[in-house]
């Protein structure tokens, strides 16, 4: 039996090795963004329940700032927005589909960058 020591921490006596097993799992059906965990963020809701949203589009917004948007991490239809206290946005729920679309944006050669207003 292996003596770990850490500093500072605990000792743990660790029997043996890990299993060599993969376990694959089933793909997600749902997917959630949590906007109260992005500090000094005030969320205003893009989409409400039921819409169809696609990888890549506006979910909401900083009313701070409206220029910062947080996209949707994957594609399917918004089912359920959880508020907490006083309203709060806690979670967008995002019920995935098979077969996912990505909002496509334009893609500018490096040469151009300096050029764009």
């Amino acid at each position: 039996m292996a003596h770990i020591v850490i500093k500072k921490g605990h000792d743990l006596r660790i029997a043996g090795k890990p299993a060599r097993d993969v376990v694959v799992a089933d793909p997600p059906r749902q997917v959630a963004l949590h906007p109260s965990e992005f500090r000094y963020v005030k969320p205003k809701m893009l989409v409400k329940e039921g819409d169809r949203v696609q990888r890549g589009t506006p979910l909401f917004f900083d009313k701070l700032d409206d220029r910062i948007r947080w996209a949707s991490p994957a594609g399917g239809t918004v089912v359920n927005i959880e508020r907490g206290p006083r309203r709060r946005l806690d979670a967008i729920v995002i019920e995935l589909e098979s077969e996912e679309s990505v909002v496509e944006g334009t893609a500018y050669p490096p040469e151009q960058l300096a050029s764009l207003e």
